[in-house]
């Protein structure tokens, strides 16, 4: 059985496939247990990155471009460490 890529999957959800794609990437998921779980840990990594977007808001913190590239690049290590093992 393939398996879509965390890239693959981000494209379904985010609606960048076209029909046929989508259509076959949904009956995968229905059958495929781990495909199901990554793509909920792209759902989780989206609610992470809401909940820190709000709480940068409520605290009323300038954007820092060098800060924000330090955390892009710790998100990314952490995703590629998980996707490894």
């Amino acid at each position: 059985m393939k398996h879509y890529t965390r890239e693959e999957l981000d494209r379904y959800r985010n609606k960048d496939m076209n029909f046929i794609l989508r259509l076959m990437c949904r009956v995968h998921l229905c059958v495929c247990p781990l495909c199901r779980r990554q793509m909920t840990d792209l759902q989780h990594d989206d609610a992470l990155l809401t909940k820190l977007k709000d709480s940068l808001n409520m605290l009323k913190v300038e954007p820092n471009v060098a800060t924000y590239q330090k955390i892009c690049s710790t998100i990314h290590d952490l995703v590629n460490k998980e996707s490894s093992e």
